[in-house]
Parts: structure tokens; C-alpha cells; sequence
């Protein structure tokens, strides 16, 4: 067992609950500034991924080949799915468009990284694509709904 990586792993954690709880509170406030807004979500979304990251250097590094009977690869797989998922519903419920372009970097960092298996390759293209599309549909709602409250006045 690797006490280094598993207690950096409950760091990790344990920044990610708290920096979520501290976002919960900022996004609540009326008087909210999108100013102060970004630099903890940019820094949510990069725990977040840190967190997952982490949680598969504590697993190898343990020598945990299976984890219910799927290897590393498809676990893999299902935690960017998972990721992207998150990023999706994160940005809906908060309406935060910084959450998932932070993903979107993360992704496109993996995706250009060196030589990878085939199945991880089409899933983080496939993945890429519909945050890239998902991000251009929120930046369109956006201008869109702008222009409509402009026009209204």
C-alpha cells in the first residue's frame, strides 16, 4: 500500500467537498460577481478531475488490476464518461460555462498525449465532440437570451 498516494488522495478529496461547498455559497448570493465566480470554478473543475486522476494513481500504485471484474482501460473509460456527464449537469444546474471548458482542455490533453488504445481514442473524440457542441449551445443560449432582454427593454 502507498501511504503517500492514498493520503494525497484524501487531500485531494477533501479539497474538492470543501471547494464545492465554497462555490455552493458564492453562486447563492444575490449580489454575486461573475469575477469572483471564475477562478473557483476553473479551480472546481481542475480538482475535480485531479480527483479522479488521483483515484486511479492510488489503484495502480496498489496493484489493483480489476475493480468488479473491469480492468484499468474500461474504467477508464467509464470515469471520462462519467466526467463529461458531470460537466454537462454541473453546467446546466449552475449555469457555469467555465466548469466544462475546463474539461474540454482536460480531454483535449489526453487525447493529444502520446499513443493510447483505440477504444480510448473514438471515446474521447466522440466525448470531445459533444462538449465542444454542448459549449457552443450554452454560448448561444447565452447571446441569445441577452439579445432577447435587450430587445425587451
Amino acid at each position: 500500500m502507498l501511504v503517500g498516494e492514498t493520503a494525497a488522495l484524501f487531500f485531494i478529496a477533501g479539497s474538492l467537498i470543501t471547494l464545492a461547498i465554497l462555490y455552493s455559497i458564492i453562486t447563492k448570493k444575490p449580489d454575486r460577481s461573475s469575477f469572483f465566480i471564475v477562478p473557483f470554478s476553473f479551480y472546481l473543475a481542475w480538482t475535480s478531475i485531479a480527483t479522479i486522476v488521483d483515484a486511479f494513481i492510488v489503484a495502480r500504485g496498489n496493484d489493483v488490476e480489476l475493480i468488479f471484474g473491469l480492468n484499468e482501460l474500461a474504467w477508464t473509460i467509464i470515469m471520462l464518461i462519467i466526467g463529461a456527464g458531470l460537466a454537462v449537469y454541473f453546467s446546466l444546474y449552475n449555469d457555469d460555462l467555465i466548469y466544462p471548458l475546463v474539461f474540454l482542455w482536460g480531454y483535449f490533453g489526453i487525447f493529444v498525449n502520446g499513443e493510447k488504445p483505440v477504444q480510448l481514442t473514438y471515446t474521447l473524440s466522440i466525448l470531445l465532440i459533444g462538449l465542444v457542441l454542448f459549449v457552443i449551445w450554452k454560448v448561444y443560449r447565452e447571446i441569445r437570451g441577452r439579445r432577447m432582454r435587450a430587445e425587451a427593454v
